[in-house]
């Protein structure tokens, strides 16, 4: 089964970002590399490259 790496990174910095929240500038960061991975992913799943689309959701 293919995994979705770019799903999986977008899931884990969005943990990350909303867990360092006291650090805003980091955070901010990390959270819009959340969205710009866990966008990239979706794509991915839309066009039947990946399965794993309850990670992206997660995320």
């Amino acid at each position: 089964m293919p995994s979705n790496g770019m799903g999986t990174a977008g899931l884990v910095l969005g943990i990350i970002s909303a867990a360092i929240f006291c650090l805003w500038p980091v955070a901010i960061v990390m959270g819009a590399l959340a969205l710009i991975f866990g966008s990239i992913g979706r794509g991915k799943a839309r066009r039947g490259r990946r399965r794993t689309r309850g990670r992206l959701w997660r995320g």
